[in-house]
């Protein structure tokens, strides 16, 4: 359900970052994730809020680490919003120099 990235170009324009550089992230962003939500149940558990189990409830709508990057990348990005809109409406989008 991601973005649909045709080139390098595009990925750039879109996250700010290149498939290269994004590819390096994804393995950090994935550690970092997974220890977040591992802490997050851990502080429940110890305070008593905590009912599920880890991976309990409903799931999330971005499966993959890459999607839930570049997700987070698009979301901060600051060209996104202009760009989305030209592949909303299959306008081309405009090279800058």
């Amino acid at each position: 359900m991601g973005l649909l990235i045709r080139d390098d170009r595009q990925m750039k324009a879109l996250t700010g970052l290149s498939q290269a550089q994004f590819d390096h992230l994804l393995p950090v962003f994935s550690d970092i994730y997974q220890a977040t939500q591992q802490h997050t149940y851990e502080t429940g558990v110890a305070s008593g809020t905590r009912r599920r189990k880890p991976g309990g409830g409903s799931k999330g709508k971005l499966p993959t680490m890459a999607e839930k990057l570049q997700f987070v990348l698009y979301y901060y990005s600051p060209f996104a919003p202009s760009i989305s809109y030209c592949l909303n409406f299959q306008l081309p989008i405009e090279r800058r120099p």
